[in-house]
């Protein structure tokens, strides 16, 4: 996985944020990125920028996209992205998910049906 271009121009500070954010996240500190602006402004090449990056670090990378067409899917990137990572695994066994079970099973319907007694 290789972001378009080998060298990023102008956005020092940008790079800076990706490398704090995957540093917190190696030391177990968790992270949200978020990615605003005007179409065409290197939105895409910072999210490919960072996936490349965290991927060269051993970390897992999901992708889930929106779309301002079609049928509005709410949380539909994180669905998306959750449903690709774990449809063929399952439903994700680590202690410290447990708490948030409930919620990812109404995101993830194929987690719903593995969480059902019985």
């Amino acid at each position: 996985m290789r972001a378009t271009s080998p060298v990023i121009v102008g956005r020092d500070e940008e790079i800076g944020l990706l490398s704090s954010a995957l540093d917190a996240v190696q030391r177990r500190s968790g992270r949200a990125l978020f990615f605003l602006g005007e179409a065409g402004i290197g939105k895409s090449r910072l999210v490919g920028e960072c996936a490349y990056r965290a991927y060269g670090l051993g970390m897992p990378v999901l992708r889930g996209r929106a779309t301002s067409t079609g049928l509005v899917v709410p949380f539909r990137p994180l669905v998306e992205a959750l449903s690709s990572r774990f449809r063929a695994a399952g439903t994700p066994t680590d202690p410290e998910l447990a708490p948030y079970h409930p919620a990812l099973a109404r995101l993830v319907p194929e987690w719903r049906q593995e969480a059902s007694p019985g």
